[in-house]
């Protein structure tokens, strides 16, 4: 037995007209079934426990069977949510720690007019006009007005969500605190490092963010990566773009990257051109490159008429500044001034690249051109190698996978 075996929309009517009768105390304690704590299947106006009501259902349909019980099914967004709105109910999320955009749920289309998530009126004219007034006159039952404005999409939310509204502005210290975790998130996950965004989420809920809802710092979040990729630098992947910020507020965040060393530039984008690479790592230490980049602990690889791997300029400039000129192995000037008019200091990945190492501070050495050849080519190259280790203080040894 199982929610495929439910086919009949009949069989949830059953169900809810059964919730009815009993009330919703005694249904659930019929079927054994706990209350539900995020998901509810909406009809007329009210909201049912989703779980209970497919468990219930089976048992209408299929009498001969009985009941599904709690344990023999899980409820949420890939079990009961799918099998109630593959029968065309509306099953969503209620709980507003875990928003879910309600029109999304219920395939309300983003195009014009929009059509209500609940009941399935269509509001006349052009967008959502009188969705408060309807919302508040048919559904105040199910959720108050605002929980289901913040539980929208900013696609079918009506207007802008009320962080970029003019009575409701972010200050400098919020907008700094969640830049500030977003950076935080992306160099984990440019160091290949696990982190949580629901953590990350939450800290700031509870502390210089206190008034803001979860929706909210999402929506936060993902113009900082708006920000960002508009500049032409990596953003968080889970956290997709979006341009729509209040007035100067888009400003007010590349301010506070590069208040954090974050410069809107290209030049920071990994490269596996060699002569661009070397261009970008010169831009960079022309402007200064401040604190040590993160880097990455897997560089893309490139396959083509030969193989080569993405690298960061930020980490080749930054371990070049750290050398001042001066080989990190021999402690010998460069040899020569380049066309930048730096002196030429050679990176050396330590563990190479090939061999499964990083392409970080902590694997890169700035190395005269003789002692770079040594490194690879002589006969004592792995005893040269690994001097750099000792003479090298931020150098971690690292191993091949």
């Amino acid at each position: 037995m199982s929610l495929k075996d439910i086919t009949k929309t009949s069989a949830i009517h059953a169900a809810v007209e059964e919730f009815d009768d009993l009330g919703r105390e005694a249904f659930l304690r019929k079927y054994g079934f706990g209350p539900a704590k995020a998901y509810f299947l909406v009809l007329n106006g009210r909201k049912y426990d989703s779980k209970a009501i497919m468990g219930a259902a089976h048992g209408h349909q299929h009498p001969d069977q009985g009941a599904l019980e709690a344990g023999e099914f899980s409820g949420g967004a890939d079990t009961v949510v799918k099998k109630g709105r593959s029968l065309e109910f509306f099953v969503g999320c209620f709980d507003p720690e875990y928003p879910d955009c309600l029109c999304c749920a219920a395939d309300v289309p983003i195009v014009q007019p929009r059509i209500c998530p609940v009941c399935s009126h269509v509001f006349q004219g052009n967008g959502w006009g009188g969705i408060d007034r309807h919302w508040r006159t048919k559904h105040e039952d199910v959720m108050k007005y605002e929980a289901f404005r913040d539980g929208l999409c900013d696609n079918h939310r009506v207007s802008r969500p009320a962080e970029s509204a003019a009575d409701d502005p972010w200050s400098d210290e919020e907008l700094r605190a969640t830049v500030e975790a977003y950076l935080r998130m992306l160099r984990a996950e440019r160091l290949g490092e696990s982190y949580v965004k629901a953590e990350e989420n939450r800290r700031l809920r509870e502390g210089p963010l206190s008034g803001r809802n979860k929706a909210s710092v999402e929506f936060r979040m993902q113009n900082i990566s708006a920000v960002l990729n508009q500049q032409g630098l990596p953003w968080i992947e889970g956290y997709k773009p979006h341009g729509h910020v209040g007035a100067g507020v888009g400003s007010r965040i590349e301010t506070i990257l590069q208040e954090f060393g974050v410069p809107g530039s290209i030049e920071y984008l990994p490269t596996d051109d060699e002569e661009e690479l070397d261009r970008r790592t010169a831009k960079l230490r022309k402007r200064g490159i401040g604190e040590s980049p993160p880097g990455k602990k897997k560089p893309n690889l490139k396959q083509g008429s030969s193989v080569v791997y993405e690298r960061d300029p930020a980490v080749k400039a930054w371990v070049l500044e750290c050398a001042k000129g001066i080989c990190e192995r021999c402690s010998e000037p460069a040899p020569f001034i380049n066309e930048s008019g730096e002196p030429f200091l050679e990176l050396h990945h330590v563990l190479p690249l090939g061999d499964g190492g990083s392409d970080t501070v902590q694997n890169a050495a700035a190395v005269c051109p003789n002692c770079h050849r040594r490194c690879h080519h002589s006969q004592d190259k792995l005893e040269a190698t690994r001097t750099l280790y000792d003479l090298v203080d931020r150098l971690r040894e690292e191993y091949p996978p």
